[in-house]
């Protein structure tokens, strides 16, 4: 059986398990050779339990736990309701998909409508269930045969929320059970399926707080923006609002919405700094541009009044926060007020490895916010096998670091085990001179695009644009691989606030570490580290804390080759030695 996936763990009703869905299950397991997705939400406030394909077949199908008490005194009105909708779906099928073949099913195996002369085509009632779990459970009498429409388009459009579009898509994805392409304005995208352990996450929903904790690469974004999705759908006249840290990653977020579902109009995709500046200007609370004193100072003060005055604003059935680990507790706090009482959502993704802001200050753990619900991801989908290895062995060996009793590695990161079979590479390459590092990044370039690999699937990662280091000098990272890939006639594009995972464009990706936390590439070469250590003072732990992110989320980019450039230095210290000996274990 194909189906993805008949595990749910929910307390909303249109979501969770239901014992007539069971029932079919425990039957009818078996038989189902075919393909498809449970518990889907494709339009506006209309939902199903499963959406099978076999061969050229489809149907759709909703359980329901009607009983006869119940039935018997509502009969007319349920069959009405249940009449209105099955029509619309089919209205609204023919104009999505013209020219598909979708068959819509109630499952009702708790009434008997054959005896009461009010059985329906589209309804399988106690008779016809009976007559289905008994026959080697063929569901052909409910399926539709499409001629000339592809299956697999029928699954893609009506379950959309379990599909990852990219650009430029990896390698990584074993077998997926649907992967193709798609056309989105100018572009080609291909769209993938995710696997059943992801779409088992997105499932799993439930009222209150849900803390979501994963290291980069788990899908953590990915399950956060179906389920927004999937919940906006199923409530399309309350509000909901999606937070990051990170304008790049709200750009991103909010290009993949409008890219898979522009009919949503529901949601609200904004970074944090923005919504309260937006909050504070209906109140004429601006920041103050001639004030000395630094952003954040200035940001606070707009804060502290628009909490105040927000306060007891219920504005939203759900607030999604990505990059939570950049957040205080008081900011949380604050999105929380401002959703519903009861019956509200608030999902908070986690990842304690890639905090690099306000590392000075309290910033919110699993274990300091009382989040209702925890859900961990342990599944990398990003990383090849030796780039997996290579992060998880500098994970562990940060404990033979003891310069500053930094202690078990599980303080900094969250374990997690690679998804697929693709070894990929990982290697560290040491160098004396900026040139020589510049000349090999340039080789390697030129040797993968000889194997195949496009400029856009790769990008350079450097600390810092520029850096003042000890002693007054300036190291300007930025300016200088631009030079040399110029003098090379090799094209690149600078990553800031729009580049996303959608829209890349022809040429080499340059970033900073900053602009590329959101970002992932199937070559990234990591270079100019010694910027990080002739900078940071890292008998200072909160410096350590800050190098050792930032080298994480660097690394954690690639999905299939990562080249990491080490300069010889007698004075680099062992934290950053580590870097070589992982790449050796």
């Amino acid at each position: 059986m194909k189906i993805f996936s008949t595990k749910v763990n929910s307390n909303v009703e249109s979501i969770r398990k239901k014992s007539s869905e069971r029932e079919f299950y425990k039957h009818m397991e078996k038989s189902l050779n075919g393909k498809g997705f449970t518990k889907i939400v494709p339009f506006s406030g209309i939902y199903f339990d499963l959406l099978y394909v076999q061969d050229t077949m489809a149907g759709l199908f909703k359980f329901m736990d009607t009983t006869e008490d119940t039935f018997s005194i509502l009969d007319e009105e349920i069959l009405e309701v249940m009449e209105e909708e099955y029509h619309e779906v089919k209205k609204k099928i023919e104009n999505l998909m013209p020219g598909s073949a979708v068959s819509y099913n109630f499952v009702m195996p708790y009434v008997n409508l054959r005896e009461k002369n009010m059985d329906r085509d589209f309804i399988i009632d106690n008779a016809k269930f009976e007559e289905l779990i008994n026959s080697d459970g063929h569901l052909n009498n409910y399926l539709s045969l499409n001629k000339d429409f592809d299956t697999d388009e029928i699954l893609y459009n009506l379950a959309k929320e379990y599909f990852v579009v990219k650009g430029n898509p990896n390698k990584l994805m074993d077998n997926p059970l649907v992967q193709k392409t798609i056309k989105y304005k100018n572009l080609e995208l291909t769209a993938t399926s995710m696997d059943d352990s992801q779409i088992e996450n997105i499932n799993s929903f439930r009222y209150g707080s849900t803390m979501m904790i994963g290291s980069s690469g788990t899908g953590k974004t990915k399950a956060m923006v179906a389920k927004i999705i999937k919940i906006a759908r199923l409530y399309p006249k309350d509000s909901f609002i999606y937070i990051t840290f990170d304008k790049q990653l709200s750009n991103d977020i909010g290009s993949q919405i409008r890219t898979l579902h522009p009919d949503l109009k529901n949601i609200r995709v904004i970074n944090y700094h923005q919504f309260i500046l937006l909050l504070g200007r209906k109140y004429n609370l601006r920041l103050n541009n001639k004030s000395k004193q630094s952003f954040n100072k200035e940001f606070e003060k707009i804060f502290i009044k628009v909490a105040q005055i927000y306060k007891d604003k219920k504005y939203f059935k759900g607030v999604f926060i990505d990059e939570a680990e950049n957040f205080q507790l008081k900011d949380l706090e604050f999105l929380r007020n401002i959703s519903y009482s009861t019956r509200n959502f608030l999902y908070a993704s986690y990842d304690k490895a890639k905090q690099m802001s306000h590392l000075e200050e309290k910033i919110i753990s699993a274990e300091e916010y009382p989040f209702e619900n925890i859900i961990t991801f342990g599944n990398n989908y990003r990383n090849s096998i030796q780039i997996g290895n290579f992060n998880t062995a500098f994970q562990n060996n940060m404990e033979k670091f003891n310069l500053l009793e930094i202690g078990d590695a599980k303080d900094y990161f969250i374990p997690f085990q690679i998804e697929t079979k693709t070894v990929g590479e990982a290697e560290v390459i040491e160098y004396k001179a900026t040139s020589e590092m510049m000349e090999s990044i340039v080789d390697n370039i030129r040797k993968l695009v000889g194997q195949g690999y496009s400029y856009s699937d790769m990008c350079i990662v450097y600390p810092f644009n520029q850096k003042v280091l000890k002693g007054n000098k300036h190291v300007y990272s930025k300016h200088m691989v631009k030079t040399y890939l110029e003098e090379h006639e090799i094209i690149f594009s600078f990553a800031d606030d729009e580049t996303n995972n959608i829209y890349k464009g022809t040429g080499i990706t340059l970033s900073n570490i900053y602009n590329v936390t959101n970002l992932e590439y199937k070559i990234v070469f990591f270079c100019h580290i010694d910027v990080l250590y002739n900078s940071f003072n890292i008998e200072n732990k909160i410096n350590a804390k800050k190098m050792i992110n930032i080298i994480y989320t660097a690394t954690s980019r690639a999905t299939e080759k990562l080249y990491v450039y080490l300069k010889e230095d007698e004075t680099r210290p062992g934290l950053i030695d580590l870097l070589k000996i992982s790449s050796i274990e």
